[in-house]
C-alpha cells in the first residue's frame, strides 16, 4: 500500500500522478451514471430464486462464541465471514452473537474511559445510562463500533435513535478519519465520499446479486491503489490462489450502507427506478441493513415521500421468504428506521388486521428488534394489544420465582421467563414493582448462562442473590462482567460452597470479578462467601461488606486494604472464617473508615501480637460499637492485657457475670498497695483464665466478643 503524502511540497506533476481518490471517483461515477442511463439492473443476469437462508450475509455471524473482538476496527467482512448489526434469527437456530457478552461490556467501558480520558462526568453519565438503551446494547456486540458510539455522544450528547442513522454516521466519520492521513481538503473528502457511495454501492450490489460475494476485485475498479482511492473503505485480503487481487469492505455494515446509497440514488434519479426498487426488495431479506438504510435515506427528504411509500408497500406485499412473523417484523423495522412512522402507518397496518401483536410463541429478538417494536408501538395505533403466554403476563411474572423470594424454584422455565422479561420495554405503562432476583440452592436447572441473560435484560435490577452449590471464583468471574448491564444494583449476595486454591487461574478470575464489581457504583451491600474473593474494587457507596469464608490470608491484605480505602461509607465489615493471623495492616485501614461501627473477624488465626493495634484503633474510633474476635488464637494473658489496656470489664457470655475488671488501678499500683487489691486481682485473673467460652468485653459504648485458648504456653 502506498504511503500517504503530505500536501505541502508536492508539485503539480506529483499530484496528477498520484492515484487521487477524487479523480478516480469522478471517472468511475461518470461511467456508472452512463451505464445506469442505458439499462436497469433488472436487465442483468441475476438470479432471484435464492432463498434468504442461502443468501443472507447477515445471519452467518463471524463470532461463534458471541464475543466480537474487532478492537482495531479492521476488516471483518468477507465472502465467508462477516459481522452484522442486524442479527435477528430468521429460523429456529438463534445466532450466538445476538446478545453482547460481559467481555464486550468490559471492552466498551474501557473504550469510554480511554476516549473521554479526564472527563469523568461524561464517563459516569454514559456508564450509568447506556444499559437502558437497547440500541447501544445491540451495537456494543461489535467492538468496531465502540469508538464511534463515543464519537456520536461527543457530537450530539446522546445516542442514536436508529441503527441506519448510526451506520451513516460511522461511514462518514470513518472516511474523515482516514482522510486525515492524506492531503485531501474537507471539500474533496465530502465529494469523494458521495462518489464512493455510488461507485462502491453499485459494485457491492452487483456482486451480492450475482454470487452473494462480499468481496470486490481490483478489475472492477481500475484503481492502482484501491485502499487509498476508496478512502480506506476497501482493505486488501491475503492473496491466496482464490482471492488474488480481491478486497473486502472495512465492515459489512458499511458495505450495506453503500448499497443503500446506490439504490436510493437510482430509485430517485432514474426513470427505471421502480423496477430497480422492486429488484432490491426481492433481495431485501439478504440485505436487511441495506433495506433499513434505504428507508432512512428516503425518509430524510419530503420530496422522496412517494418513493418511501412505494418501497414499504412493496415490502408489505413481498414476504421475501422470511415467514409471516419475521416478514412483519422486517417491515416494521424498515418503517421505524425511516423515522416516518406516521406516514407509513396505513401501509404497515395491513400486517395487523386485528391490531394485535402476537408474541405467544415468545420469539427471541435482539435488543435492536425490541428497540424497534418499542418505538413502533409508542408512535402508531396500528397495534393496540400485545399477546403473551397467559401464565407469563407481567402481573403474574413478578409473583414467580426468581423475582419473588418466597416462591419455590420447582419446575421453573427460565428461558421463557427471560424472553418474557426481554419484551418488558414494549409495555410503557407497566412498572416493575419488584427489581429483585433471588436464585436458590434448590434450583437444579440454574446455569451461569441463564444468570447472564437475566442480567442482560434487567437494567433496573437492584437486588441480586445467588445461593448456588458448586459456584466458585471461576464461575463468579463469568457472571461479574454482566454487572455492567445492571448499574442500579445496590445489593449483591453470592454464596457458593467451594473454595479453590489461589493458583494462576484463580488470580485471573479474581481480577475479572474485581473489574465487574468495579462497575457497581451504586452498590451498598456486598456479600461474597465461599468464592476465594481476596480483592475489592473502589465502591464509594458501600455500607456493608461480607467477605467471610474466602480463605483470605495476610498476603492478600494489601489488595484488600486498597479497596477498603475507597469505601468511606462502610459501616459493617465481616471477614470471619478466613486465614488471617496478623491484622495490623487491616486495622490501619479500619482507622480511616470514619463511620465504621461493626467488625467481625472471628474464626481466623489472629494472635496476641495484633491486640495492641486493635486496642489503639478502638481508642481512636470510639464510634465503633461492636467487634467480634472469637475463635482466634489469643492467650489468656493476651486477653487480660487487652482488657486492662481498654480499661474495660470482661463478662462471661452465658451468665453475664463479671470475670475481670480492668477499669481499676494499673497493675503496678495493685502490687504497691498489696493486701486486698492484690488478692482481688489474682482471683479475677484466675476466673478469666479458666473461662474459655465466649467473653464479652465492654468499655464505654463499645463491645468486643473474644475468647482465649488458655495460658500463653498453650498458644506457642
Amino acid at each position: 500500500m502506498s504511503q500517504p503524502r503530505a500536501r505541502e511540497g508536492m508539485n503539480k506533476r506529483d499530484r496528477e500522478n498520484q492515484d487521487h481518490p477524487v479523480k478516480a471517483c469522478k471517472k468511475l461515477r461518470a461511467e456508472s451514471d452512463a451505464e445506469d442511463g442505458e439499462s436497469s439492473i433488472e436487465d442483468e443476469e441475476i438470479s432471484s430464486d435464492t432463498s434468504p437462508e442461502d443468501s443472507s450475509s447477515e445471519e452467518t455471524g463471524s463470532e461463534s462464541d458471541g464475543s466480537h473482538d474487532n478492537d482495531e476496527g479492521g476488516a471483518v467482512s468477507g465472502e465467508d465471514e462477516n459481522t452484522s448489526l442486524d442479527s435477528e434469527s430468521h429460523g429456529s437456530t438463534v445466532s450466538p452473537s445476538m446478545y453482547p457478552t460481559g467481555e464486550d461490556a468490559l471492552a466498551w467501558h474501557d473504550c469510554i474511559q480511554d476516549f473521554f480520558k479526564t472527563d469523568e462526568d461524561t464517563t459516569r453519565v454514559i456508564q450509568q445510562s447506556w444499559p437502558s438503551n437497547l440500541l447501544v446494547k445491540h451495537l456494543i456486540r461489535d467492538r468496531f463500533f465502540h469508538s464511534y458510539l463515543c464519537e456520536y455522544w461527543k457530537q450530539y450528547r446522546s445516542f442514536p435513535e436508529t441503527l441506519s442513522e448510526f451506520v451513516e454516521f460511522v461511514a462518514k466519520v470513518y472516511t474523515r478519519r482516514f482522510s486525515t492521513q492524506d492531503y485531501l481538503t474537507e471539500e474533496e473528502v465530502e465529494y469523494a465520499f458521495e462518489s464512493l457511495c455510488l461507485v462502491l454501492g453499485k459494485t457491492a450490489f452487483e456482486n451480492e446479486s450475482k454470487n452473494h460475494q462480499c468481496l470486490v476485485h481490483r478489475s472492477q475498479l481500475e484503481w492502482d491503489d484501491v485502499h487509498q482511492s476508496s478512502l480506506g473503505l476497501l482493505q486488501p485480503i491475503s492473496e491466496d490462489h482464490d482471492n488474488v487481487g480481491s478486497f473486502q469492505f472495512v465492515h459489512d455494515s458499511i458495505r450495506q450502507f453503500l448499497i443503500a446509497k446506490w439504490v436510493m440514488h437510482t430509485v430517485t434519479a432514474n426513470t427505471e427506478g421502480r423496477h430497480q426498487l422492486r429488484d432490491f426488495v426481492e433481495k431485501s431479506a439478504a440485505l436487511s441493513l441495506s433495506c433499513y438504510c434505504v428507508a432512512h435515506l428516503l425518509g430524510q427528504s419530503d420530496s422522496h415521500r412517494d418513493h418511501l411509500l412505494q418501497f414499504v408497500n412493496l415490502l408489505v406485499n413481498s414476504d421475501a421468504g422470511l415467514g409471516t412473523l419475521y416478514h412483519m417484523l422486517h417491515v416494521v423495522t424498515t418503517a421505524v428506521e425511516s423515522k416516518q412512522v406516521d406516514l407509513l402507518t396505513s401501509a404497515v397496518a395491513a400486517l395487523f388486521p386485528e391490531k394485535t401483536l402476537d408474541l405467544i410463541s415468545l420469539p427471541e429478538r435482539s435488543f435492536h428488534g425490541i428497540h424497534i417494536l418499542s418505538i413502533f408501538m409508542s408512535k402508531t395505533t396500528a397495534v393496540t394489544e400485545t399477546m403473551l403466554p397467559e401464565n407469563l403476563a407481567y402481573q403474574n411474572l413478578l409473583k414467580m420465582y426468581p423475582f419473588c423470594k418466597s416462591k419455590s424454584a420447582k419446575d421453573v422455565n427460565h428461558s421463557k421467563q427471560i424472553r418474557c422479561l426481554s419484551y418488558l420495554p414494549l409495555f410503557h405503562s407497566t412498572s416493575m414493582d419488584a427489581d429483585n432476583l433471588y436464585f436458590k440452592r434448590t434450583d437444579r436447572s440454574l446455569q451461569v448462562s441463564l444468570i447472564q441473560k437475566y442480567l442482560l435484560h434487567f437494567p433496573s435490577l437492584q437486588t441480586l442473590s445467588i445461593q448456588k452449590d458448586g459456584i466458585d471464583i471461576e464461575l463468579f468471574s463469568q457472571i461479574a462482567p454482566y454487572f455492567l448491564f445492571t448499574p442500579s444494583l445496590s445489593t449483591l449476595s453470592v454464596c457458593g460452597n467451594k473454595i479453590q486454591s489461589t493458583d494462576g487461574v484463580t488470580k485471573i478470575a479474581t481480577l475479572l470479578s474485581k473489574r465487574g464489581l468495579a462497575s457497581c457504583k451504586n452498590l451498598k451491600i456486598l456479600k461474597l462467601r465461599y468464592l476465594c474473593m481476596t480483592e475489592l474494587p473502589s465502591l464509594p457507596l458501600l455500607e456493608e461488606l461480607d467477605l467471610s469464608h474466602n480463605a483470605i490470608s495476610d498476603e492478600a491484605v494489601p489488595g484488600l486494604d486498597e479497596g477498603l480505602a475507597s469505601c468511606q461509607n462502610l459501616k459493617t465489615v465481616n471477614l470471619s472464617h478466613n486465614k488471617l493471623s496478623d491484622v495490623g495492616e487491616l486495622i490501619a485501614a479500619f482507622i480511616n473508615l470514619l463511620i465504621l461501627t461493626h467488625v467481625d473477624i472471628e474464626y481466623n488465626s489472629i494472635r496476641d501480637e495484633s491486640l495492641p493495634s486493635i486496642a489503639a484503633w478502638l481508642k481512636v474510633r470510639t464510634d465503633v460499637e461492636e467487634v467480634r474476635l472469637r475463635d482466634n488464637r489469643f492467650s489468656a494473658e493476651g486477653v487480660r492485657d487487652f482488657v486492662r489496656t481498654m480499661k474495660g470489664k470482661a463478662y462471661g457470655w452465658l451468665f453475664d457475670d463479671l470475670l475481670y475488671d480492668g477499669s481499676q488501678a494499673d497493675v503496678g499500683e495493685y502490687v504497691e498497695s498489696g493486701g486486698e487489691d492484690v488478692r482481688r486481682e489474682e482471683q479475677q485473673w484466675e476466673r478469666l483464665r479458666r473461662e474459655k467460652d465466649r467473653l464479652i468485653v465492654k468499655f464505654g459504648q463499645q463491645t468486643v466478643w473474644i475468647d482465649h485458648t488458655g495460658p500463653r504456653s498453650n498458644n506457642a
